[in-house]
């Protein structure tokens, strides 16, 4: 072998042998790093399954909105009447009907009405829309001196316990 051919396998050889050591040292510093971060990232025990999202509506005066929701085949609402405000709210086949009326007092000026059925919440509270500074129209939950009602149902909160 000439010189050069010397020169250039021993560089070779000493590439191969660098990225080994360096490869043996990496997976080293990796195995140590997991070592140590493992038994902070065992996952914690949690319930299977996960709450659907809660559904939101805006609704005028003669106007309804059915959708499905969870377990529950069908969640219809309808806005009938605004003087005083007519409601129904239908789940799982029974329909409540509600009648607010303007000078309905809330406790603490929390304008709005709140109902459980089954493994379900739903409210209902009067929509005021005003404009930001920005020029931005922005709706907040004022009193019963509404046209317009905000609707939201969601799945009740049942807290449990994991040992």
């Amino acid at each position: 072998m000439s010189i050069v051919s010397q020169i250039m396998f021993a560089g070779v050889t000493l590439y191969s042998i660098t990225a080994a050591i360096s490869g043996c040292k990496c997976k080293e510093q990796e195995e140590s790093i997991d070592e140590y971060l493992t038994p902070s990232l065992t996952p914690f025990q949690t319930d299977s399954t996960v709450a659907s999202a809660p559904k939101q509506l805006f609704l005028h005066p003669n106007s309804s909105e059915t959708f499905q929701f969870r377990d529950h085949n069908t969640v219809a609402t309808s806005y009938l009447s605004r003087s005083p405000y007519l409601f129904e709210v239908t789940t799982g086949g029974d329909t409540e009907a509600i009648e607010i009326k303007r000078s309905t007092k809330c406790p603490e000026n929390h304008y709005g009405y709140y109902a459980t059925r089954d493994d379900i919440n739903y409210s209902i509270k009067p929509v005021v829309w005003r404009y930001s500074k920005a020029g931005d129209k922005i709706w907040s939950f004022g009193t019963w001196n509404s046209s317009e009602l905000y609707f939201e149902v969601h799945i009740r909160k049942i807290i449990k316990s994991v040992r």
